[in-house]
């Protein structure tokens, strides 16, 4: 399976994006978060998220949209043969998360919540 697949599916089935404005950045993050945390929390994915800006205010089910991301990753995982070389979780891309965006995590977590 191809590295970003599960990743541009779960954003798929979630309805992860609309105008598809931060859905690369967003899938970025998510493979970063993912291949350092394999089974993130709620709390771990907002903190990777942090600094990514959805124009169309989609950030709930981008937070499902990696859940199922991780979902997918892992039973990609099971199904692979055990003697069969593995794939990569994820590719190392580690973007930067600065927070230079302007919003704090109060903000986002406001939106996500809130939706404002």
């Amino acid at each position: 399976m191809e590295s970003s697949a599960p990743f541009r599916q779960a954003f798929l089935d979630e309805g992860a994006f609309q105008c598809g404005y931060c859905t690369s950045g967003m899938i970025l993050g998510a493979t970063s978060l993912l291949h350092e945390q394999h089974h993130p929390t709620e709390e771990q994915i907002l903190e990777a998220m942090e600094g990514h800006i959805c124009r169309c205010g989609t950030y709930p089910r981008i937070v499902d949209a990696v859940k199922r991301a991780s979902r997918l990753l892992a039973q990609g995982q099971a199904n692979e043969h055990r003697n069969a070389p593995t794939t990569e979780f994820a590719p190392s891309i580690s973007p930067a998360r600065s927070g230079t965006s302007g919003l704090d995590r109060r903000d986002f977590l406001k939106v996500l919540v809130v939706g404002c």
